[in-house]
């Protein structure tokens, strides 16, 4: 049977109706956004909440057994759903997705100050990576510094992979304009939309399929995703395309470097 993921999120709280309706109480609900378990085998995970589990079990047992496309196309991802818990003061939204082999074992969640000296290690083995790969040139060898990747964790946009406890990849994810897009040439973006970017992506090299997970963790939050690569790197423009991403221009980084630019938006035809 495959793993299941489940993850909180969003959490609303209605104070008006909690004011008007409801006793006060305390531990009402400890769920928090951003929270996740594993169900193995069909079954609640350890610290789920159970009434939560009631609204979601009969949907988590399909994804198990490989079961999907409930109601006929309703998710993106057909082996997936989202399921909302049965408190109608403080819903908690679920996402709750079947795991493929290859990422059963890859836990994504925000990187910490201390774990900088591993990200360093991580970035050093993608460089040697891209230079074995024909791409020397796309990060300099002080790239990225303690104080960047400082930066990234303190704004909550940074991100690492775990592989049996250990980081096996990071990057960024951030939600908002990149000012280095706003100029594109030889082209244009598919919209105008909010959207994220994605940077400073990084793997040891031990595990395959990191660029699909991290796309899976991205697209579960945003429809609009921009990222750039260097005219050199064709492994990460082969990936691109297979995630859907569609080759938009030219864009210049803020050391004025050319980088090729994609973007991938939910509903758009890919190059792929």
């Amino acid at each position: 049977m495959k793993l299941v993921k489940i993850t909180a999120v969003r959490k609303i709280q209605y104070e008006d109706l909690m004011a008007q309706y409801e006793n006060p109480i305390e531990h009402a609900c400890d769920v928090f956004q951003g929270q996740s378990w594993t169900s193995i085998n069909g079954q609640c995970p350890q610290g789920l909440c159970p009434e939560a589990w009631k609204s979601m079990r009969e949907f988590v047992g399909a994804l198990a057994r490989g079961e999907g496309n409930f109601f006929d196309g309703w998710m993106k991802n057909p082996y997936s759903a989202m399921i909302s818990c049965n408190d109608g003061f403080r819903p908690v939204s679920f996402y709750i997705e079947a795991l493929e082999s290859s990422e059963e074992s890859l836990i994504i969640r925000r990187a910490r100050l201390e774990e900088i000296p591993q990200l360093q290690e991580i970035f050093a083995a993608a460089r040697r990576f891209m230079a074995r790969s024909g791409n020397p040139h796309q990060w300099a060898a002080d790239y990225p510094s303690d104080q960047q990747l400082q930066s990234d964790i303190a704004s909550g946009d940074s991100y690492v992979m775990l592989h049996e406890g250990r980081i096996v990849a990071t990057f960024l994810l951030r939600g908002g304009i990149d000012p280095t897009y706003h100029i594109i040439y030889d082209g244009a973006w598919i919209n105008d939309q909010p959207y994220a970017t994605i940077h400073r992506i990084a793997s040891s090299g031990e595990v395959k399929g990191i660029f699909h997970r991290v796309m899976q963790f991205a697209r579960q939050q945003y429809n609009n995703i921009r990222i750039d690569t260097h005219r050199d790197n064709a492994v990460m423009q082969g990936a691109l395309r297979k995630e859907g991403f569609v080759y938009c221009g030219i864009i210049h980084c803020w050391n004025g470097s050319e980088r090729l630019a994609y973007h991938y938006c939910t509903n758009h035809p890919s190059e792929s």
